[in-house]
């Protein structure tokens, strides 16, 4: 169901890790939440060219705003962030807590931003406004966080040790496992 924390108005952060877990074409997308038409929201996809993206609705130009970053890497897990700052009129993609791509907001669209103000937030597909799926991601997602501000630097960097991450999240998925046999 719809929640308005998840649908920050303003500057937001959104922060998640995510594992791409197959090859595949055309767009597909770990988190939305959007809405269209016209484009409110934000969503992470992954595009055609192999490579992770992060878009913000601008409403009043009827447009996405996209930053594109590196391209990803099959089954490694990988931290996304995208950042909004509306008060500087910025945008940035984070992957791995670093700078993967930056933009500023056009400055006759900085109050063009609008959330999402009646969708769910979708994980694994990037249609929040559709009934069926679209933009399916085969791949896990896991820590996903919502702030209602953007994240300084320093928390960007924070446990971004993507081998560490990999280790703890096989470990922790190999003693789950056993448990479910017991």
């Amino acid at each position: 169901p719809y929640d308005a924390a998840q649908n920050p108005s303003g500057s937001f952060s959104v922060d998640l890790w995510v594992r791409l877990g197959c090859e595949g074409t055309g767009y597909r997308s770990p988190l939305a939440s959007r809405d269209f038409p016209p484009p409110r929201g934000y969503a992470f996809f992954l595009n055609p060219q192999g490579c992770w993206s992060f878009w913000i609705g601008l409403t009043t130009k009827s447009e996405w705003l996209k930053l594109d970053g590196p391209s990803a890497n099959l089954d490694r897990w990988t931290r996304l962030t995208g950042v909004v700052d509306a008060k500087s009129a910025f945008a940035q993609l984070f992957v791995n807590g670093e700078s993967a791509t930056a933009r500023n907001i056009p400055v006759d669209s900085v109050l063009a931003f609008r959330p999402n103000q009646h969708r769910s937030l979708r994980f694994g597909a990037g249609a929040s406004e559709s009934m069926s799926t679209k933009f399916p991601f085969c791949g896990s997602i896991r820590d996903v966080r919502v702030y209602n501000r953007p994240l300084a630097t320093s928390e960007l960097t924070v446990f971004c040790d993507t081998d560490a991450f990999s280790s703890f999240a096989a470990e922790h998925h190999s003693r789950a496992a056993k448990k479910t046999r017991r």
